[in-house]
Protein backbone atom coordinates (compact mmCIF):
# COMPACT_ATOMS: atom_id res chain seq x y z
CA UNK A 1 0.00 0.00 0.00
CA UNK A 2 2.98 2.60 0.90
CA UNK A 3 4.60 1.85 -2.72
CA UNK A 4 1.27 2.66 -4.55
CA UNK A 5 0.96 5.75 -2.55
CA UNK A 6 4.70 6.65 -3.64
CA UNK A 7 3.86 5.47 -7.75
CA UNK A 8 0.63 7.67 -7.63
CA UNK A 9 3.33 10.87 -6.38
CA UNK A 10 5.40 10.32 -8.94
CA UNK A 11 3.06 10.08 -11.89
CA UNK A 12 1.48 13.45 -10.68
CA UNK A 13 4.97 15.17 -10.75
CA UNK A 14 5.65 13.13 -14.29
CA UNK A 15 2.42 15.21 -15.34
CA UNK A 16 3.33 18.53 -14.17
CA UNK A 17 7.10 18.16 -15.38
CA UNK A 18 5.17 17.25 -18.84
CA UNK A 19 2.98 20.66 -19.25
CA UNK A 20 6.66 22.35 -18.12
CA UNK A 21 8.20 21.05 -20.82
CA UNK A 22 5.60 21.44 -23.29
CA UNK A 23 5.09 24.88 -22.62
CA UNK A 24 8.84 25.82 -22.80
CA UNK A 25 8.62 23.42 -25.96
CA UNK A 26 6.33 26.01 -28.01
CA UNK A 27 7.33 29.66 -28.68
CA UNK A 28 5.76 32.61 -29.99
CA UNK A 29 7.17 35.74 -31.07
CA UNK A 30 5.94 38.72 -32.23
CA UNK A 31 8.00 40.60 -34.84
CA UNK A 32 7.07 44.19 -35.70
CA UNK A 33 4.52 45.09 -32.95
CA UNK A 34 4.66 49.19 -32.76
CA UNK A 35 4.17 50.80 -29.41
CA UNK A 36 1.95 53.58 -30.94
CA UNK A 37 -0.51 53.12 -33.48
CA UNK A 38 -2.76 55.99 -35.53
CA UNK A 39 -6.30 55.91 -36.34
CA UNK A 40 -7.49 58.16 -39.25
CA UNK A 41 -10.48 59.13 -40.48
CA UNK A 42 -11.88 56.96 -43.60
CA UNK A 43 -14.29 58.49 -46.43
CA UNK A 44 -16.65 56.29 -47.52
CA UNK A 45 -20.52 55.23 -47.41
CA UNK A 46 -20.00 56.03 -43.57
CA UNK A 47 -17.07 57.53 -42.01
CA UNK A 48 -14.90 55.45 -40.09
CA UNK A 49 -11.75 55.65 -37.42
CA UNK A 50 -9.71 53.07 -38.93
CA UNK A 51 -6.22 51.78 -38.20
CA UNK A 52 -3.04 52.85 -40.35
CA UNK A 53 -0.76 50.12 -41.12
CA UNK A 54 -2.43 47.80 -38.59
CA UNK A 55 -0.68 44.85 -40.04
CA UNK A 56 1.40 42.64 -37.20
CA UNK A 57 3.38 39.49 -38.37
CA UNK A 58 4.95 36.69 -35.78
CA UNK A 59 6.24 33.37 -35.80
CA UNK A 60 5.67 29.86 -33.75
CA UNK A 61 7.25 27.17 -33.17
CA UNK A 62 7.75 23.66 -31.21
CA UNK A 63 10.40 20.93 -30.61
CA UNK A 64 7.69 18.58 -29.69
CA UNK A 65 4.73 18.14 -32.13
CA UNK A 66 3.46 20.08 -35.27
CA UNK A 67 1.62 23.88 -34.94
CA UNK A 68 -2.63 22.60 -35.57
CA UNK A 69 -4.04 26.02 -35.23
CA UNK A 70 -3.02 29.78 -34.04
CA UNK A 71 -5.84 31.83 -32.78
CA UNK A 72 -5.40 35.48 -32.60
CA UNK A 73 -7.36 38.00 -29.87
CA UNK A 74 -6.89 41.94 -29.28
CA UNK A 75 -8.08 43.15 -26.17
CA UNK A 76 -7.56 46.04 -23.71
CA UNK A 77 -4.55 45.41 -20.58
CA UNK A 78 -5.93 44.48 -17.47
CA UNK A 79 -4.62 47.79 -16.01
CA UNK A 80 -6.28 49.75 -18.91
CA UNK A 81 -9.47 47.69 -18.70
CA UNK A 82 -9.94 48.59 -15.01
CA UNK A 83 -9.63 51.72 -15.40
CA UNK A 84 -11.75 51.85 -18.25
CA UNK A 85 -15.16 49.81 -16.82
CA UNK A 86 -17.85 49.30 -18.71
CA UNK A 87 -18.19 52.56 -20.34
CA UNK A 88 -16.31 51.36 -23.36
CA UNK A 89 -15.64 47.79 -24.84
CA UNK A 90 -12.58 45.75 -23.53
CA UNK A 91 -12.60 42.68 -25.78
CA UNK A 92 -11.52 40.09 -26.26
CA UNK A 93 -12.35 39.70 -29.77
CA UNK A 94 -11.23 37.07 -32.49
CA UNK A 95 -8.84 38.26 -35.04
CA UNK A 96 -8.34 36.74 -38.32
CA UNK A 97 -5.23 34.78 -38.95
CA UNK A 98 -3.28 34.41 -41.99
CA UNK A 99 -0.68 31.65 -42.49
CA UNK A 100 1.63 32.78 -44.58
CA UNK A 101 4.53 29.97 -44.67
CA UNK A 102 3.34 26.52 -42.56
CA UNK A 103 6.86 24.23 -41.94
CA UNK A 104 6.95 21.00 -39.83
CA UNK A 105 7.73 22.85 -36.74
CA UNK A 106 7.10 26.62 -37.49
CA UNK A 107 4.81 28.47 -38.63
CA UNK A 108 4.83 32.19 -40.11
CA UNK A 109 1.54 33.86 -39.47
CA UNK A 110 0.03 37.55 -39.66
CA UNK A 111 -3.13 39.55 -38.12
CA UNK A 112 -4.18 42.79 -39.43
CA UNK A 113 -5.27 45.03 -36.13
CA UNK A 114 -7.85 47.23 -38.74
CA UNK A 115 -9.70 44.08 -39.50
CA UNK A 116 -11.94 44.53 -36.88
CA UNK A 117 -14.33 47.96 -36.55
CA UNK A 118 -17.16 46.84 -34.47
CA UNK A 119 -18.05 44.19 -32.40
CA UNK A 120 -21.77 42.36 -33.55
CA UNK A 121 -23.36 44.39 -30.96
CA UNK A 122 -22.26 47.32 -32.55
CA UNK A 123 -19.51 48.53 -29.83
CA UNK A 124 -16.56 49.79 -31.21
CA UNK A 125 -13.82 47.55 -30.83
CA UNK A 126 -11.01 50.20 -30.43
CA UNK A 127 -13.07 53.15 -28.62
CA UNK A 128 -10.70 55.69 -27.54
CA UNK A 129 -10.73 56.88 -23.92
CA UNK A 130 -10.34 60.96 -23.48
CA UNK A 131 -8.82 60.76 -20.21
CA UNK A 132 -6.26 59.14 -19.29
CA UNK A 133 -5.18 58.26 -22.99
CA UNK A 134 -1.93 56.84 -22.01
CA UNK A 135 -3.15 54.48 -19.96
CA UNK A 136 -6.35 53.47 -20.52
CA UNK A 137 -6.35 53.17 -24.29
CA UNK A 138 -3.47 50.24 -24.00
CA UNK A 139 -4.28 47.24 -25.75
CA UNK A 140 -2.19 44.03 -26.33
CA UNK A 141 -2.91 40.57 -28.33
CA UNK A 142 -3.07 37.17 -27.32
CA UNK A 143 -2.34 34.46 -29.55
CA UNK A 144 -3.22 30.98 -28.29
CA UNK A 145 -1.13 28.04 -30.30
CA UNK A 146 -3.20 24.46 -30.43
CA UNK A 147 -0.20 21.50 -31.22
CA UNK A 148 -1.38 18.17 -32.77
CA UNK A 149 -1.45 16.56 -30.08
CA UNK A 150 -3.64 18.92 -27.95
CA UNK A 151 -1.90 20.91 -26.08
CA UNK A 152 -2.74 24.96 -25.94
CA UNK A 153 -0.28 27.62 -24.67
CA UNK A 154 -1.23 31.12 -24.28
CA UNK A 155 1.20 34.18 -25.01
CA UNK A 156 0.02 37.72 -24.36
CA UNK A 157 1.99 40.16 -26.05
CA UNK A 158 3.37 43.66 -24.94
CA UNK A 159 0.72 46.84 -24.86
CA UNK A 160 0.31 49.54 -27.47
CA UNK A 161 -0.95 51.94 -27.49
CA UNK A 162 -3.99 53.26 -30.12
CA UNK A 163 -4.25 57.44 -30.79
CA UNK A 164 -6.09 59.67 -32.55
CA UNK A 165 -3.29 60.97 -36.00
CA UNK A 166 -1.67 64.15 -34.35
CA UNK A 167 -2.07 67.00 -36.79
CA UNK A 168 1.64 68.27 -38.40
CA UNK A 169 2.74 71.02 -36.52
CA UNK A 170 2.96 74.05 -38.39
CA UNK A 171 4.50 77.60 -37.14
CA UNK A 172 3.97 80.98 -38.69
CA UNK A 173 6.71 82.68 -37.82
CA UNK A 174 9.94 82.11 -40.01
CA UNK A 175 13.47 80.88 -38.76
CA UNK A 176 15.55 82.29 -40.90
CA UNK A 177 17.34 85.19 -38.95
CA UNK A 178 15.53 84.53 -36.33
CA UNK A 179 16.98 81.75 -33.63
CA UNK A 180 17.74 84.33 -31.63
CA UNK A 181 14.28 85.33 -30.97
CA UNK A 182 14.09 82.26 -28.26
CA UNK A 183 17.50 83.66 -26.06
CA UNK A 184 17.01 85.57 -23.25
CA UNK A 185 18.16 88.93 -25.18
CA UNK A 186 14.48 88.93 -26.15
CA UNK A 187 12.95 88.89 -22.85
CA UNK A 188 13.60 92.32 -21.71
CA UNK A 189 11.75 94.84 -20.89
CA UNK A 190 10.34 97.33 -24.12
CA UNK A 191 11.78 100.72 -24.04
CA UNK A 192 9.53 103.27 -24.77
CA UNK A 193 10.52 104.65 -28.30
CA UNK A 194 9.78 108.48 -27.22
CA UNK A 195 13.41 108.94 -24.94
CA UNK A 196 16.83 109.08 -26.08
CA UNK A 197 19.85 106.84 -24.64
CA UNK A 198 20.95 107.87 -21.09
CA UNK A 199 24.02 109.70 -20.09
CA UNK A 200 26.69 107.58 -18.07
CA UNK A 201 25.89 109.85 -14.98
CA UNK A 202 22.31 108.35 -15.27
CA UNK A 203 22.91 105.36 -16.09
CA UNK A 204 24.74 104.86 -13.15
CA UNK A 205 22.09 106.34 -10.40
CA UNK A 206 19.68 104.15 -12.78
CA UNK A 207 21.53 101.03 -11.79
CA UNK A 208 21.68 102.06 -8.38
CA UNK A 209 17.63 102.64 -8.50
CA UNK A 210 16.80 99.60 -10.67
CA UNK A 211 14.92 96.84 -9.21
CA UNK A 212 14.13 93.35 -10.47
CA UNK A 213 10.71 92.76 -12.35
CA UNK A 214 8.36 90.27 -11.39
CA UNK A 215 8.39 87.28 -13.43
CA UNK A 216 4.91 87.81 -14.16
CA UNK A 217 5.62 91.32 -15.43
CA UNK A 218 8.13 90.03 -18.37
CA UNK A 219 7.52 90.92 -21.72
CA UNK A 220 8.87 88.85 -24.85
CA UNK A 221 8.53 89.32 -28.47
CA UNK A 222 8.19 86.00 -29.02
CA UNK A 223 6.86 82.77 -26.76
CA UNK A 224 6.47 79.34 -27.45
CA UNK A 225 4.83 76.85 -25.09
CA UNK A 226 2.76 73.55 -25.52
CA UNK A 227 0.48 74.06 -23.22
CA UNK A 228 0.20 77.64 -20.97
CA UNK A 229 -2.10 78.21 -17.91
CA UNK A 230 -3.61 82.23 -18.43
CA UNK A 231 -5.75 83.38 -15.52
CA UNK A 232 -6.35 86.43 -17.82
CA UNK A 233 -5.73 87.10 -21.42
CA UNK A 234 -5.92 90.35 -23.20
CA UNK A 235 -4.89 90.55 -27.20
CA UNK A 236 -4.66 93.85 -28.56
CA UNK A 237 -4.07 93.50 -32.17
CA UNK A 238 -4.76 89.81 -34.01
CA UNK A 239 -5.14 86.23 -32.86
CA UNK A 240 -4.62 84.17 -35.74
CA UNK A 241 -4.63 80.64 -35.96
CA UNK A 242 -5.66 78.05 -38.62
CA UNK A 243 -8.66 76.19 -36.88
CA UNK A 244 -11.68 77.79 -37.99
CA UNK A 245 -14.24 77.48 -35.59
CA UNK A 246 -16.28 78.27 -31.46
CA UNK A 247 -17.14 75.06 -29.68
CA UNK A 248 -19.32 74.30 -26.45
CA UNK A 249 -18.68 70.77 -24.36
CA UNK A 250 -21.93 69.76 -23.85
CA UNK A 251 -22.99 66.85 -21.34
CA UNK A 252 -23.60 63.96 -23.18
CA UNK A 253 -26.42 61.36 -22.43
CA UNK A 254 -25.53 58.63 -20.49
CA UNK A 255 -26.02 56.14 -23.35
CA UNK A 256 -23.83 58.21 -25.13
CA UNK A 257 -21.20 58.05 -21.87
CA UNK A 258 -21.39 54.84 -22.30
CA UNK A 259 -20.89 53.97 -25.69
CA UNK A 260 -18.98 57.41 -26.84
CA UNK A 261 -18.26 56.86 -30.78
CA UNK A 262 -19.21 60.79 -31.35
CA UNK A 263 -16.71 61.84 -34.59
CA UNK A 264 -16.16 64.39 -36.18
CA UNK A 265 -19.14 65.95 -38.63
CA UNK A 266 -21.49 63.73 -36.96
CA UNK A 267 -25.15 65.50 -36.23
CA UNK A 268 -26.47 65.78 -32.88
CA UNK A 269 -29.64 65.99 -31.41
CA UNK A 270 -29.69 68.94 -28.31
CA UNK A 271 -32.17 66.66 -25.69
CA UNK A 272 -33.72 67.84 -22.37
CA UNK A 273 -33.04 65.15 -19.29
CA UNK A 274 -36.34 64.39 -18.29
CA UNK A 275 -35.05 63.63 -14.59
CA UNK A 276 -32.56 67.30 -14.63
CA UNK A 277 -33.88 69.17 -17.00
CA UNK A 278 -30.69 69.75 -18.34
CA UNK A 279 -29.86 69.96 -22.02
CA UNK A 280 -27.80 66.95 -23.68
CA UNK A 281 -26.45 65.85 -26.74
CA UNK A 282 -26.37 62.11 -28.71
CA UNK A 283 -26.21 61.35 -32.52
CA UNK A 284 -29.06 62.13 -34.21
CA UNK A 285 -31.31 59.13 -34.77
CA UNK A 286 -35.01 57.93 -35.73
CA UNK A 287 -35.69 57.32 -31.74
CA UNK A 288 -34.49 60.36 -30.99
CA UNK A 289 -35.11 62.70 -33.29
CA UNK A 290 -38.93 63.19 -32.39
CA UNK A 291 -37.63 65.48 -29.43
CA UNK A 292 -34.65 67.09 -30.53
CA UNK A 293 -35.16 70.51 -29.75
CA UNK A 294 -32.43 71.53 -32.09
CA UNK A 295 -29.28 69.82 -33.80
CA UNK A 296 -26.04 70.66 -33.99
CA UNK A 297 -22.25 69.32 -35.74
CA UNK A 298 -19.67 67.45 -33.77
CA UNK A 299 -16.28 69.77 -34.05
CA UNK A 300 -12.73 68.23 -33.59
CA UNK A 301 -11.49 71.76 -35.10
CA UNK A 302 -12.32 74.50 -33.05
CA UNK A 303 -9.70 77.26 -31.84
CA UNK A 304 -11.81 78.20 -29.01
CA UNK A 305 -13.44 75.04 -26.56
CA UNK A 306 -15.79 76.91 -24.24
CA UNK A 307 -17.60 75.78 -21.55
CA UNK A 308 -14.93 72.70 -20.60
CA UNK A 309 -15.11 70.65 -17.72
CA UNK A 310 -13.76 71.95 -14.11
CA UNK A 311 -12.23 68.52 -13.44
CA UNK A 312 -10.53 65.74 -15.13
CA UNK A 313 -13.35 63.45 -13.83
CA UNK A 314 -16.32 65.22 -15.87
CA UNK A 315 -14.02 65.10 -19.28
CA UNK A 316 -15.46 62.11 -20.51
CA UNK A 317 -19.01 63.53 -20.07
CA UNK A 318 -18.97 65.79 -22.52
CA UNK A 319 -18.10 66.56 -25.93
CA UNK A 320 -17.52 69.66 -28.32
CA UNK A 321 -20.15 71.10 -30.26
CA UNK A 322 -19.79 73.90 -32.75
CA UNK A 323 -21.31 77.10 -32.31
CA UNK A 324 -20.17 78.96 -35.05
CA UNK A 325 -17.57 78.69 -37.87
CA UNK A 326 -16.25 76.69 -40.40
CA UNK A 327 -15.87 72.78 -39.86
CA UNK A 328 -16.43 68.94 -41.12
CA UNK A 329 -19.96 68.22 -41.61
CA UNK A 330 -20.74 64.64 -42.56
CA UNK A 331 -23.16 65.56 -45.87
CA UNK A 332 -24.61 63.11 -47.46
CA UNK A 333 -24.85 62.38 -51.32
CA UNK A 334 -23.47 65.40 -54.30
CA UNK A 335 -23.23 68.82 -53.08
CA UNK A 336 -22.31 72.11 -54.64
CA UNK A 337 -20.27 75.08 -53.47
CA UNK A 338 -22.30 77.43 -51.79
CA UNK A 339 -25.83 75.13 -51.31
CA UNK A 340 -27.36 74.78 -47.87
CA UNK A 341 -27.11 71.99 -45.70
CA UNK A 342 -29.99 70.72 -43.56
CA UNK A 343 -30.35 67.70 -40.94
CA UNK A 344 -31.36 64.77 -42.96
CA UNK A 345 -34.85 63.28 -42.02
CA UNK A 346 -34.31 60.13 -43.94
CA UNK A 347 -31.04 58.90 -42.37
CA UNK A 348 -30.51 61.03 -39.01
CA UNK A 349 -26.70 61.54 -38.26
CA UNK A 350 -25.77 63.20 -41.20
CA UNK A 351 -26.61 66.56 -43.44
CA UNK A 352 -28.04 66.66 -47.00
CA UNK A 353 -27.98 69.68 -49.56
CA UNK A 354 -31.15 71.56 -49.72
CA UNK A 355 -31.36 69.47 -53.28
CA UNK A 356 -32.74 66.44 -51.74
CA UNK A 357 -35.03 68.17 -48.87
CA UNK A 358 -38.27 66.69 -49.80
CA UNK A 359 -41.07 69.59 -50.81
CA UNK A 360 -43.28 68.79 -47.86
CA UNK A 361 -42.77 67.73 -44.47
CA UNK A 362 -41.78 64.32 -43.15
CA UNK A 363 -44.06 63.41 -40.44
CA UNK A 364 -45.25 66.91 -39.40
CA UNK A 365 -40.96 67.43 -39.36
CA UNK A 366 -39.27 70.35 -41.23
CA UNK A 367 -35.99 70.34 -42.01
CA UNK A 368 -33.03 71.93 -39.19
CA UNK A 369 -30.57 74.25 -41.20
CA UNK A 370 -27.12 73.56 -40.16
CA UNK A 371 -25.28 76.28 -42.71
CA UNK A 372 -23.71 76.25 -46.09
CA UNK A 373 -21.03 74.15 -47.76
CA UNK A 374 -18.08 75.95 -48.74
CA UNK A 375 -17.14 73.15 -50.86
CA UNK A 376 -17.97 70.87 -53.96
CA UNK A 377 -18.11 67.38 -53.55
CA UNK A 378 -19.55 64.60 -56.45
CA UNK A 379 -20.91 61.11 -55.68
CA UNK A 380 -21.46 58.55 -57.15
CA UNK A 381 -24.57 57.08 -54.76
CA UNK A 382 -26.37 58.54 -53.03
CA UNK A 383 -26.44 56.82 -49.78
CA UNK A 384 -21.83 57.67 -50.01
CA UNK A 385 -21.22 60.44 -46.77
CA UNK A 386 -18.56 62.89 -47.16
CA UNK A 387 -16.62 64.98 -44.79
CA UNK A 388 -17.54 68.75 -46.37
CA UNK A 389 -16.11 71.88 -44.97
CA UNK A 390 -19.21 73.54 -43.99
CA UNK A 391 -19.95 77.30 -42.41
CA UNK A 392 -22.10 76.12 -39.21
CA UNK A 393 -24.27 78.04 -36.95
CA UNK A 394 -26.33 77.20 -34.03
CA UNK A 395 -28.14 80.25 -34.57
CA UNK A 396 -28.77 79.88 -38.06
CA UNK A 397 -30.83 76.28 -36.79
CA UNK A 398 -32.64 78.12 -33.83
CA UNK A 399 -33.80 81.20 -36.43
CA UNK A 400 -34.76 78.21 -39.01
CA UNK A 401 -37.00 76.48 -36.73
CA UNK A 402 -38.29 79.93 -35.48
CA UNK A 403 -39.05 80.32 -39.20
CA UNK A 404 -40.21 76.79 -39.77
CA UNK A 405 -42.65 77.37 -36.30
CA UNK A 406 -44.17 80.63 -37.84
CA UNK A 407 -44.67 78.95 -41.17
CA UNK A 408 -46.37 76.41 -39.52
CA UNK A 409 -48.67 78.50 -37.18
CA UNK A 410 -49.77 80.51 -40.37
CA UNK A 411 -50.66 77.14 -42.26
CA UNK A 412 -52.52 75.86 -39.14
CA UNK A 413 -54.15 79.26 -38.80
CA UNK A 414 -55.25 79.51 -42.88
CA UNK A 415 -56.30 76.05 -42.52
CA UNK A 416 -58.81 76.61 -39.86
CA UNK A 417 -59.75 79.60 -41.58
CA UNK A 418 -60.30 77.46 -44.79
CA UNK A 419 -61.93 74.68 -42.00
CA UNK A 420 -64.59 76.74 -40.84
CA UNK A 421 -65.21 78.02 -44.61
CA UNK A 422 -66.03 74.48 -45.63
CA UNK A 423 -68.05 73.42 -43.13
CA UNK A 424 -70.28 76.71 -43.78
CA UNK A 425 -70.43 75.60 -47.20
CA UNK A 426 -70.75 72.06 -46.26
CA UNK A 427 -73.90 72.90 -44.29
CA UNK A 428 -75.35 75.26 -46.89
CA UNK A 429 -75.30 72.10 -48.78
CA UNK A 430 -76.08 69.34 -46.81
CA UNK A 431 -79.47 71.40 -45.86
CA UNK A 432 -80.36 71.57 -49.86
CA UNK A 433 -79.06 68.09 -50.32
CA UNK A 434 -81.59 66.41 -47.99
CA UNK A 435 -84.26 68.58 -50.15
CA UNK A 436 -83.16 66.99 -53.30
CA UNK A 437 -82.26 63.39 -51.43
CA UNK A 438 -86.62 63.26 -50.12
CA UNK A 439 -87.30 65.03 -54.23
CA UNK A 440 -84.79 61.60 -55.59
CA UNK A 441 -87.03 59.22 -53.59
CA UNK A 442 -90.57 60.32 -54.40
CA UNK A 443 -89.67 60.86 -58.01
CA UNK A 444 -87.71 57.18 -57.53
CA UNK A 445 -90.69 55.70 -55.97
CA UNK A 446 -93.39 56.94 -58.38
CA UNK A 447 -91.04 55.91 -61.30
CA UNK A 448 -90.95 52.41 -59.62
CA UNK A 449 -94.04 52.48 -59.53
CA UNK A 450 -94.89 53.67 -63.02
CA UNK A 451 -92.22 50.88 -64.46
CA UNK A 452 -93.77 48.29 -62.16
CA UNK A 453 -97.22 49.37 -63.84
CA UNK A 454 -95.83 49.16 -67.23
CA UNK A 455 -93.45 45.70 -66.58
CA UNK A 456 -94.65 43.48 -64.24
CA UNK A 457 -97.68 40.83 -65.11
CA UNK A 458 -100.96 40.79 -63.85
CA UNK A 459 -101.68 44.71 -63.50
CA UNK A 460 -103.99 46.80 -64.73
CA UNK A 461 -101.76 48.31 -67.19
CA UNK A 462 -101.21 44.25 -68.67
CA UNK A 463 -105.02 43.94 -68.52
CA UNK A 464 -105.78 46.82 -70.70
CA UNK A 465 -102.96 46.50 -73.11
CA UNK A 466 -105.01 42.30 -73.27
CA UNK A 467 -108.21 44.35 -73.69
CA UNK A 468 -107.20 46.67 -76.50
CA UNK A 469 -109.53 45.96 -79.66
CA UNK A 470 -111.86 43.41 -78.07
CA UNK A 471 -115.62 43.42 -78.89
CA UNK A 472 -117.07 45.11 -75.45
CA UNK A 473 -119.39 42.58 -73.20
CA UNK A 474 -118.84 39.68 -74.93
CA UNK A 475 -116.92 37.14 -73.03
CA UNK A 476 -116.74 33.69 -72.06
CA UNK A 477 -116.12 30.85 -69.65
CA UNK A 478 -115.83 26.99 -68.81
CA UNK A 479 -114.31 24.82 -67.02
CA UNK A 480 -112.09 21.66 -68.33
CA UNK A 481 -110.36 18.45 -66.38
CA UNK A 482 -106.63 18.33 -66.77
CA UNK A 483 -104.68 15.31 -67.64
CA UNK A 484 -103.34 15.93 -63.84
CA UNK A 485 -107.14 15.89 -62.60
CA UNK A 486 -106.95 19.57 -61.92
CA UNK A 487 -110.06 21.68 -62.58
CA UNK A 488 -108.91 24.89 -64.64
CA UNK A 489 -111.51 27.59 -65.10
CA UNK A 490 -110.85 29.90 -68.20
CA UNK A 491 -111.94 33.40 -68.82
CA UNK A 492 -111.64 34.87 -71.97
CA UNK A 493 -112.82 38.20 -73.63
CA UNK A 494 -114.35 37.85 -77.62
CA UNK A 495 -112.13 39.54 -80.52
CA UNK A 496 -112.96 39.20 -84.68
CA UNK A 497 -110.93 36.56 -85.55
CA UNK A 498 -109.04 39.13 -87.78
CA UNK A 499 -107.84 41.24 -84.46
CA UNK A 500 -107.12 37.85 -82.59
CA UNK A 501 -105.14 37.02 -85.08
CA UNK A 502 -103.33 40.28 -85.59
CA UNK A 503 -102.96 40.94 -81.64
CA UNK A 504 -101.53 37.70 -81.39
CA UNK A 505 -99.35 37.63 -84.57
CA UNK A 506 -100.54 34.18 -85.59
CA UNK A 507 -101.23 34.62 -89.50
CA UNK A 508 -100.31 31.37 -90.01
CA UNK A 509 -103.64 29.99 -88.12
CA UNK A 510 -106.89 29.65 -90.36
CA UNK A 511 -110.09 30.10 -88.38
CA UNK A 512 -112.39 27.12 -87.50
CA UNK A 513 -114.54 26.31 -90.55
CA UNK A 514 -117.76 26.30 -89.57
CA UNK A 515 -120.31 29.18 -89.56
CA UNK A 516 -121.36 31.68 -85.99
CA UNK A 517 -118.02 30.71 -84.44
CA UNK A 518 -116.86 33.00 -81.33
CA UNK A 519 -113.19 33.79 -80.77
CA UNK A 520 -112.04 34.54 -77.80
CA UNK A 521 -108.56 35.36 -75.67
CA UNK A 522 -107.22 33.51 -72.62
CA UNK A 523 -107.32 36.73 -70.38
CA UNK A 524 -105.20 35.19 -67.81
CA UNK A 525 -102.62 34.37 -69.76
CA UNK A 526 -102.25 37.43 -71.80
CA UNK A 527 -102.04 39.45 -68.50
CA UNK A 528 -99.52 37.29 -67.22
CA UNK A 529 -97.16 36.68 -70.00
CA UNK A 530 -98.25 32.70 -70.42
CA UNK A 531 -96.96 31.63 -67.34
CA UNK A 532 -98.46 28.51 -66.34
CA UNK A 533 -98.19 28.74 -62.60
CA UNK A 534 -97.64 32.05 -60.40
CA UNK A 535 -96.17 32.00 -56.73
CA UNK A 536 -99.40 32.45 -54.23
CA UNK A 537 -101.63 32.45 -57.29
CA UNK A 538 -104.44 30.39 -58.78
CA UNK A 539 -102.89 27.98 -61.95
CA UNK A 540 -103.18 29.46 -65.23
CA UNK A 541 -104.05 27.26 -67.73
CA UNK A 542 -106.21 26.51 -70.90
CA UNK A 543 -105.52 27.52 -74.43
CA UNK A 544 -103.97 30.58 -75.94
CA UNK A 545 -107.08 31.34 -77.73
CA UNK A 546 -109.87 29.27 -78.02
CA UNK A 547 -113.93 28.99 -80.08
CA UNK A 548 -117.87 28.46 -78.85
CA UNK A 549 -119.71 27.45 -81.35
CA UNK A 550 -123.18 29.18 -81.69
CA UNK A 551 -124.90 27.21 -79.31
CA UNK A 552 -122.70 27.90 -76.58
CA UNK A 553 -122.34 24.19 -76.09
CA UNK A 554 -118.79 22.98 -77.37
CA UNK A 555 -115.58 23.97 -76.61
CA UNK A 556 -112.54 24.10 -79.13
CA UNK A 557 -108.76 24.76 -79.23
CA UNK A 558 -106.49 24.84 -82.26
CA UNK A 559 -102.96 23.95 -82.98
CA UNK A 560 -101.47 26.50 -85.30
CA UNK A 561 -98.19 24.40 -86.40
CA UNK A 562 -100.79 21.36 -87.53
CA UNK A 563 -103.45 23.64 -88.41
CA UNK A 564 -105.73 21.50 -86.06
CA UNK A 565 -108.81 22.40 -84.10
CA UNK A 566 -109.52 20.36 -81.33
CA UNK A 567 -112.44 20.07 -78.94
CA UNK A 568 -112.58 19.65 -75.57
CA UNK A 569 -114.65 16.72 -74.36
CA UNK A 570 -114.09 17.50 -70.81
CA UNK A 571 -115.39 20.86 -70.73
CA UNK A 572 -118.17 21.84 -68.41
CA UNK A 573 -120.16 24.90 -67.01
CA UNK A 574 -119.77 26.48 -70.39
CA UNK A 575 -121.33 30.48 -70.18
CA UNK A 576 -121.09 33.34 -73.08
CA UNK A 577 -121.88 36.59 -72.71
CA UNK A 578 -124.27 37.96 -73.54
Amino acid sequence: MAYDHLDQQFQDIEEVLGKEMEQQAIQVAILDLKDVYDKFQRKGSSSEQRIANGRVTGVAWTTIHQVEKIEAFVQRTPEAANKVGERLYVGPMELKVTYETCELHRVNFSVDLDSLYKTPSGDIVYALDKVEVDERNVWQLVINVTLTGGFTASFKSKGFRIRTKPRAARHDCQKNGNDDLSSNANKRKRKDSGLSSPSRKDSVSSQASFEVPSPYSVLTDYLEAQRARIENLTVVNLMQTRRGDIAYHLNLTEATRRRPDLEEGDVIAFLANSKTGKTEIEKLSHENTQNAMMAGVISRSAYLNANTPSNDFAKGTTDTVCVIGLVKVKVLGTVQNGERVYVSLNKPGVAVPETQIPLRPMADRTPTLLGQAMESKDSHSQDEVHLIQCFVSVVLGIQSGQIANAINNLQEKMQGTFEDVMIEERSRWLSGLRWKVLLFIVIAVLLSVVLYMFLAPGTWFQKLRCEKGRIKGHSAYFEFVSWDRQYPKVYGIEFTWQNLIDKLDLQECKRYNASGMHYYLNLARCEYFEKIVLDHKPQIRGPEIFAVDANCSKVFYVECEIQKWTQYTSARNIRCYP
